[in-house]
């Protein structure tokens, strides 16, 4: 074949070598609008745990002013980083937790439709489809708005990465209020992680850890006819069991298939 085409995605040639073209750096998503979304998620952990916000909406206001330098100097980075997420978020929270973990891998069935037995249960079907679809709807959302850069885990990871910099660079007397807020790092920790790379490849699947010591990790392919999970947990918590969480998922599933099946 001729030369490699630059502009092309991906284009092999004789050796079979491959190019792919650079992806576009991720914005720096705005601090205002990350501070709106993460108050809104912030309610929701405060009225599950009944605990008061006014210190949460507190710290947010006044970081909305504070965190103007920290917002320029992640800005500056961005600029002179391929990626400036991979500066933040591998090392702290991918990379923080170095534990032994059992996997177990589960792929999903198709099971058949099940009728329904009463009116009550058509009803009750119909109120969960619609549940499901306004949640699916707002995950949808939320995903659009991680792939495109505009999240606000990573924005907030690296923001407050470079306070506790700030701090130890004596650039600031001590760690602005958001970070130490308790909802802070309720809202950051991820007992779930999940994602998928899918690959064609015969009896292989990606695999990962949790991100916390009392979570689950949770890798998927997506296949024709079934879907692989690689599910994991670490052996020294107590809190969890991998064999478990596949059994929920594998439950979760099963719900879901009859939930569609009924509902259409």
């Amino acid at each position: 074949m001729g030369a490699v085409n630059k502009e092309a995605l991906s284009i092999g040639n004789a050796k079979g070598d491959w190019y792919e073209a650079p992806l576009p750096k991720p914005p720096v998503p705005d601090l205002q609008s990350t501070l709106s979304k993460y108050l809104d998620y912030a309610k929701v952990i405060a009225i599950a745990k009944r605990v008061p916000i006014a210190n949460t909406e507190r710290a947010v206001q006044k970081f909305a002013s504070q965190g103007s330098s920290i917002q320029r100097r992640l800005e500056q980075i961005a600029e002179n980083e391929p990626n400036w997420i991979n500066c933040f978020w591998l090392p702290e929270m991918y990379l923080s937790v170095r534990l032994a973990l059992p996997v177990n891998t589960n792929p999903a069935y198709i099971f058949p439709q099940q009728a329904f037995k009463t009116r009550k249960d058509q009803i009750e079907c119909k109120v969960k489809r619609e549940k499901f679809d306004v949640a699916v709807e707002r995950q949808a959302a939320v995903t659009r708005e991680n792939i495109t850069g505009h999240g606000i885990d990573n924005h907030l990871c690296a923001l407050s990465t470079l306070a506790r910099e700030a701090v130890a660079d004596g650039k600031i007397d001590q760690p602005p209020e958001l970070f130490t807020d308790p909802l802070f790092d309720e809202l950051m920790r991820f007992p779930l992680s999940t994602s998928q790379v899918t690959t064609t490849v015969a009896d292989t699947f990606l695999c990962y850890g949790p991100v916390v010591p009392d979570g689950y990790g949770s890798a998927y392919n997506l296949q024709n006819d079934h879907i692989i999970f690689a599910v994991s947990a670490f052996k020294r918590c107590a809190k969890t069991s991998a064999y478990a969480f596949k059994e929920a998922i594998r439950q979760s599933l099963i719900d879901m298939r009859e939930l569609l099946a009924e509902s259409s």
